[in-house]
């Protein structure tokens, strides 16, 4: 999800058009141009569909996404990894193998 927002992300404009925020595409002319010259490879950020996207390193990405902002991206990105944290048997006292705590801060009285 990470290369799909943070590398190749784009957020839509009130009027349709977008704009980039991610570091692989403003970083190649090419391939910026490529995402922006090619409608159909561009969807809508979804974690559930484009956690399976492969990533491809060598050549252009088969698929670009796009949220209505950054925010939106953002509350995206927590939210799956609120979902993640669920499954995950931790909390107070339970530890990973790197020997650190994890204690889960689900109000402002565990900071």
């Amino acid at each position: 999800l990470y290369f799909f927002t943070v590398e190749f992300g784009l957020c839509r404009q009130v009027d349709g058009t977008f704009r980039v925020y991610g570091a692989g595409l403003l970083s190649s002319v090419a391939e910026l141009q490529h995402a922006l010259t090619t409608p159909d490879k561009i969807k809508r950020f979804d974690p559930d569909v484009t956690v399976n996207e492969e990533c491809i390193i060598t050549s252009y990405q088969n698929a670009y996404y796009y949220t209505d902002s950054f925010e939106e991206a953002k509350e995206k990105m927590r939210l799956v990894i609120y979902q993640v944290l669920k499954r995950l048997p931790i909390g107070k006292g339970n530890y990973f193998n790197t020997g650190s705590s994890i204690n889960i801060l689900d109000d402002s009285s565990n900071l």
